[in-house]
């Protein structure tokens, strides 16, 4: 499979040049083999496993042995891939690992973002947007002609939290859009054990339609595709309880919130764009949700949080480690 076509990093937004350059020294593979996924799991997981972002390694070998995680009747069909970039010595140089669901009927193929990890030594040298334009030939392969969606969750906005701020403006210079909490409702499930206590995660949920960056709204049956299409990814690995909790919710919200299209949010450039922030600041994005999912932690005062980021960003330039 051709992971490198030449129009995909220019349609990302980046540095033509540079991500011209890349394509030259480095090579991108599917992993198909168990070798080639142990060496991308256990950089993966040296990066993200000390933050808890990482499920356990049988889960994910589970994931990459089985092929089709659906059963051969399910309406969306969802796989797991993951895609080693190396140089031209052979070391692996970066780490990618997606779901890709499709919907036959709907004519959609949807990729679901999960890690992304450019090494260290490989920075600033045009590899990240390689990386980046990875999931676009992974959904035409996997249904050709189709419309497709990239979709990731994302934390939402706390002054103390500055990951929360750089990812999400990172997500908007790549074409992302916000789907309101309100309107949506969607949360994470808990992958940790399946336990009574365990409770869903609220996060945003992030979307780019391929071909309708520019949009600034999605149609109300490609906003619900969001939660379908991650649905039929974690339903083989999380708590079916969770899973039906949190569409139950999201059935709810979506109901009281009837309009077509659905209006998008557009993430920042910069914390001091006070009129973008607001709406996805944790202390006013996740009141749309049961009080019982919405942490111990006090949710504090939304003119206090921007007030925060302002002081905390003042003066700052934000760069790519692309």
């Amino acid at each position: 499979m051709d992971l490198l076509p030449a129009t995909v990093p220019a349609a990302f937004g980046d540095d033509r040049p540079k991500a011209v350059h890349a394509a030259k020294r480095f090579t991108l593979e599917l992993a198909t083999d168990r070798a080639q996924f142990e060496e991308g799991f256990a950089l993966l997981d040296l990066e993200f496993g000390p933050r808890g972002e990482m499920e356990r390694e049988e889960v994910m070998s589970a994931w990459f042995e089985r092929g089709s995680l659906s059963p051969p009747d399910a309406p969306i069909q969802a796989r797991y891939h993951m895609v080693l970039a190396r140089d031209e010595h052979g070391t692996i140089a970066a780490v990618r690992d997606v779901f890709v669901t499709t919907d036959r009927a709907a004519n959609l193929s949807v990729v679901l973002l999960s890690h992304s990890l450019v090494l260290p030594p490989f920075r600033r040298t045009g590899l990240a947007s390689l990386i980046r334009a990875v999931p676009v030939p992974l959904a035409q392969a996997a249904l050709p002609g189709a419309e497709i969606m990239l979709c990731a969750e994302m934390e939402m906005i706390r002054p103390d939290d500055r990951d929360s701020v750089v990812r999400l403006m990172a997500y908007g210079r790549a074409g992302f859009r916000v789907i309101p909490p309100a309107v949506l409702g969607y949360a994470q499930p808990d992958f940790g054990e399946w336990r009574d206590d365990a409770l869903p995660i609220p996060l945003l949920p992030i979307v780019r339609r391929i071909g309708a960056e520019g949009d600034h709204s999605i149609p109300r049956a490609r906003a619900w595709a969001y939660v379908a299409h991650y649905h039929a990814a974690q339903s083989c690995h999380c708590d079916p309880r969770q899973i039906a909790a949190i569409r139950a919710n999201a059935e709810k919200a979506f109901a009281a919130h009837p309009e077509d299209p659905v209006a998008l949010l557009s993430p920042p450039g910069h914390p001091a764009e006070r009129e973008l922030v607001r709406p996805l600041l944790r202390s006013i994005a996740v009141r749309a949700y049961p009080k019982a999912w919405q942490g111990t932690q006090p949710l504090g005062d939304p003119d206090a949080d921007l007030h925060a980021l302002a002081l905390a960003w003042s003066g700052e330039r934000i760069r790519d480690k692309g």
